[in-house]
């Protein structure tokens, strides 16, 4: 503490991965309003799928949910093929 009492905070650095410099690269050569467009959808990002540890999601999580047909790995039917192709 200091001699006025106050709480004296000494900032770590913490270096940044390859991804976290790029994206920082990149952040910096666009323009102040195309940044605040990157932070809105940032957020946007964050707030729809918050970040989870990396545990790998449980067997049979959905058990019961749904049924897979029979046909599951069948072609496709031709006219249903031509609407991915298009």
């Amino acid at each position: 503490m200091s001699a006025n009492n106050e709480l004296e905070v000494t900032a770590m650095s913490v270096p940044a991965t390859p991804l976290e410099d790029e994206l920082l690269a990149t952040l910096r050569t666009l323009p102040a309003a195309r940044q605040r467009e990157v932070l809105d959808f940032a957020a946007f990002i964050k707030q729809r799928a918050p970040a989870r540890a990396d545990e790998p999601r449980p067997f049979g999580l959905c058990a019961g949910d749904f049924e897979v047909p029979e046909d599951f790995d069948a072609p496709l039917p031709d006219d249903v093929l031509r609407t991915f192709e298009q």
